[in-house]
């Protein structure tokens, strides 16, 4: 493929890009495929993560405060 530039639209807006430093060859899209799954998948559990603890944080003032 001749492609050096990937523009994806974001449904909250905006744009994610992703520039190739060479042609695309089906190897690397494999690559990159597999590499942005294990990126994404952070990401997702980390949010995830941080969504838990300030749960967890609102929970507890909500305790203390009433305590």
């Amino acid at each position: 493929m001749d492609v050096q530039k990937l523009v994806v639209p974001l449904s909250a807006g905006g744009y994610a890009t992703l520039t190739f430093p060479e042609p695309v060859t089906p190897e690397r899209v494999r690559m990159l495929e597999e590499a942005t799954a294990l990126m994404l998948e952070a990401l997702r559990d980390g949010a995830l993560a941080r969504q838990a603890e300030q749960a967890g944080a609102i929970e507890h003032d909500s305790w203390a405060v009433h305590a």
